[in-house]
């Protein structure tokens, strides 16, 4: 376990208006973020969008061409990758072929001249927490992509860093066994309380391990919040398209009632919307709801809540996905819409060509910002 007492009184790592460029190529924009002890903690963007020089940055590969790089309160922006207390994952493990899983894991050690009964301890120890504890002795290149990840993590974390950079380190393996790594790595820092930095593109993977994501784009952090925050409460329109999927819903403001716009064409629509920015009758605004956020009623099966943001439509479309189904739905004010829910007796229930009401809370759904195409 990591003794990070003595440490509380800054954070694990501190990035001030830092800047890379790669001759006309802005990489990273004036970023400052603060990553705490024992934190996990995900950059979450698109391929290209500077995550990785990000990273790269906190382990001494690049150096900034702006900004400053602080590790638990010491600037470290021009020290050597070597005399930082920082360790890399990278896609590939990078494992020594040659070697046995033992000596892959105390390589780091022998080279800090530790004891050997201290070496035979540690490594030991470190193999049984990340669940490979029978295979030192088995050549590395005799593991499965599972093992070799295993592997690659605890060489990495042997020498105790106060910060571990994962650079994608899932990326090589299946989706089953992706999902399963997923959560024994949570385990495994939860475990150590070591401060982990994790760059992936994968918005699932993100939101399922992390205590915090920032979100980048075109080199500029745009979001840092906890995973419900960034899934919920999107702070503007890339991060709400990136993270999951989203129906965008352009309409007309027909009444206004204080901080609140209305769309009301009869008992079968009616669509509140919150407008903490205020608005008037005519105003054309964009709405955005997450598909597991609507529900579908049969019609004729309706009783007209009024709490509800609610709207007819056909169901046009429903795609089996095992634990979930999918149902794309024409609704012929709002166009089309997608409801994600269990699979369950309802939701077989439900069939191309029904009519239904979609219906919502006006909680679950935000606003998006920028100009909304005229509908009239």
């Amino acid at each position: 376990m990591s003794d990070v007492s003595r440490y509380t009184e800054h954070p694990a790592i501190r990035l001030d208006g830092v800047t890379k460029r790669f001759g006309a190529v802005l990489a990273v924009d004036d970023v400052t973020l603060k990553i705490e002890e024992g934190e996990f903690f995900s950059l979450l963007g698109p391929s290209g969008c500077g995550k990785t020089t990000t990273l790269r940055m906190l382990a001494g590969f690049e150096t900034p061409d702006e900004g400053s790089v602080y590790l638990r309160g010491e600037d470290v922006t021009l020290v050597q990758p070597n005399k930082r207390a920082t360790n890399m994952v990278f896609q590939n493990y990078e494992l020594f072929p040659h070697m046995t899983v033992f000596n892959n894991v105390a390589y780091g050690l022998k080279l800090k001249k530790v004891p050997k009964r201290e070496i035979t301890e540690r490594v030991n120890d470190m193999l049984e927490v990340v669940g490979v504890g029978g295979l030192g002795k088995r050549a590395a290149d005799q593991l499965s992509g599972g093992q070799q990840q295993r592997v690659a993590l605890a060489r990495a974390l042997i020498n105790r860093p106060a910060v571990l950079l994962l650079d994608e380190p899932l990326s090589a393996l299946d989706v089953k066994l992706r999902k399963r790594m997923q959560l024994e790595l949570k385990s495994i820092q939860e475990t150590l309380g070591t401060t982990f930095v994790y760059v992936t593109h994968d918005q699932e993977e993100a939101l399922l391990m992390s205590d915090r994501v920032g979100i980048m784009n075109e080199g500029v952090l745009l979001q840092v919040a906890a995973p419900r925050t960034i899934y919920e409460q999107p702070a503007d329109d890339f991060v709400a398209d990136f993270v999951g999927t989203l129906n965008e819903l352009t309409i007309r403001i027909e009444k206004v009632e204080g901080e609140r716009g209305l769309v009301a064409s009869g008992d079968q629509e009616r669509i509140w919307m919150d407008l903490p920015g205020g608005g008037t009758v005519g105003d054309i605004v964009r709405l955005a709801v997450r598909p597991e956020a609507l529900q579908l009623t049969p019609r004729r099966e309706w009783d007209g809540s009024p709490d509800l943001s609610h709207t007819s439509g056909t169901v046009s479309d429903v795609i089996y996905l095992g634990p979930f189904t999918q149902f794309l739905v024409n609704s012929e004010r709002l166009g089309r819409m997608l409801s994600q829910r269990v699979s369950d007796a309802e939701a077989a229930a439900i069939r191309p060509g029904m009519q239904v009401i979609v219906s919502w809370h006006p909680d679950t759904a935000f606003m998006l910002a920028g100009p909304a195409a005229d509908t009239r």
